[in-house]
């Protein structure tokens, strides 16, 4: 099984994966050795979209030539184009769609006894899926999905036409998922969904972050978890009081703001305005003096003018953020934004792009130095490959989109998957570097 995107798609495969495993299958850690491979796609931007193709390609081709028996297409890709994956790709057998995880097993035991059609994605709204007692990917951490869908509908985004609106899962479940990963061993959970902000408000009437928050606080284990992907607009002071008051909960928030003009702000349908996406900053701050925040932006957006380019540009010096991602708009068939008028220059936007990261560079490389000289309580993920040092993450790097922490230790008495005290003493294009010179610490 591959999956492509984003961690909210990593949950569904692991799902997907303990009901093959429950049904007596073998997951392989490689395709040159399956009978059968299971793509689970993205399908959110144009990028993304031409990976899962690509890769689509990659596998018709092992199954053309005899390697595989099976092919399989599920996620978000086949959500939106099942006919043309079909259409154009004729050695994929089945396309599944967001709503059917829950039949993988029976889907390929139906292939593989010859008695499955090729069908189009099912209809619904389930996320019973969800409550699938499983694994991790990682031996040290896990993502906790608390909810699927979005009902913000920004101008630009397909997510809620192929996710459909917000449902949200219950806390005592959550809490539940989240004690089984623990007792497994994992350390760190990380509470993801496309908008945690809004989390609960389709099933009890408004949002309930801040009561998920002390539920999670709550566990008797050794571990710590994060929060990605919040909205500004609904982040409360409820909602920042109880990350304040959690004692296992690390000063981390993953903020996706988008622009910084007023007028793109409206044009793609945010909730937020300049001076509202500061003054979240400032509360949280003021509430979490140690807090990383990152936050992720869009250039090239129709009619995104020099002036507003120049204002997204000062608004995020302005903000500091210690971590930022940008991406390139990406016209989306059904969406309103595909029917405003004023398409940038696609070399002009790449060039856009390039200096809202040069900036953030400079920033991060200033963030960074001013580390040197602290500590930081580090989860070992890993050792080098040289076998001189490990590599880690602390409250400031969450997984896969972070720069690592490099550690030299001065003990042997330390194991992958504890935590320990890191002193920073330098810093470099990969992130931070320190010494450990102690066990494992709580």
């Amino acid at each position: 099984m591959e999956t492509l995107g984003c961690a909210k798609n990593q949950v569904d495969a692991e799902i997907m994966s303990r009901l093959l495993r429950e049904r007596g299958y073998d997951i392989v850690p490689d395709v040159s050795s399956a009978e059968l491979a299971i793509l689970n796609t993205c399908g959110f931007i144009t990028s993304a979209k031409e990976e899962a193709i690509d890769r689509i390609i990659d596998l018709e081709t092992l199954k053309e030539s005899g390697d595989l028996s099976h092919l399989i297409v599920t996620g978000c890709l086949s959500e939106r184009y099942g006919q043309d994956i079909y259409d154009e790709f004729p050695a994929v057998d089945l396309v599944l769609g967001i709503y059917e995880y829950g039949q993988i097993a029976d889907r390929v035991s139906q292939l593989a006894a010859g008695q499955q059609e090729k069908t189009l994605p099912a209809e619904g709204d389930s996320i019973a899926h969800l409550s699938v007692p499983h694994e991790s990917t990682s031996p040290y951490y896990a993502y906790l999905k608390i909810a699927e869908g979005c009902d913000q509908f920004c101008t630009y985004c397909a997510i809620p036409f192929i996710r459909g609106r917000q449902r949200s899962r219950h806390i005592s479940d959550i809490v539940t998922e989240a004690k089984a990963h623990l007792a497994a061993g994992r350390k760190e959970l990380i509470v993801i969904a496309q908008d945690i902000a809004a989390f609960g408000r389709d099933l009890y009437g408004e949002p309930r972050l801040a009561t998920l928050i002390r539920a999670l606080d709550d566990l008797d284990y050794d571990y710590r978890f994060r929060l990605l992907y919040a909205n500004a607009s609904l982040l409360t002071d409820d909602v920042i009081e109880a990350m304040e008051r959690a004692k296992n909960l690390v000063p981390y928030l993953d903020m996706p703001i988008q622009h910084m003009s007023p007028t793109v702000l409206r044009r793609m349908g945010r909730k937020e305005t300049p001076f509202s996406i500061i003054e979240t900053i400032k509360r949280l701050r003021l509430a979490l003096p140690k807090i990383t925040l990152r936050s992720t932006v869009m250039v090239g957006f129709p009619g995104e003018t020099a002036r507003d380019f120049a204002t997204l540009r000062l608004g995020l010096e302005h903000a500091k953020f210690e971590r930022v991602g940008c991406f390139i708009y990406s016209e989306e068939e059904g969406t309103a934004a595909a029917r405003l008028k004023g398409a940038i220059d696609p070399e002009l936007a790449k060039e856009r792009y390039e200096m809202i990261m040069a900036d953030q560079e400079t920033r991060m490389r200033a963030w960074q130095k001013e580390q040197i000289g602290t500590t930081r309580r580090v989860l070992l993920e890993g050792i080098h490959e040289d076998g001189l040092s490990y590599y880690g993450r602390s409250e400031s790097e969450a997984p896969d989109v972070d720069p690592i922490i490099t550690v030299y230790a001065e003990t042997p008495d330390i194991e992958l998957g504890t935590f320990v005290s890191v002193d920073i003493v330098e810093e470099n294009d990969e992130g931070l570097v320190g010494v450990c010179k102690n066990e494992s610490t709580k």
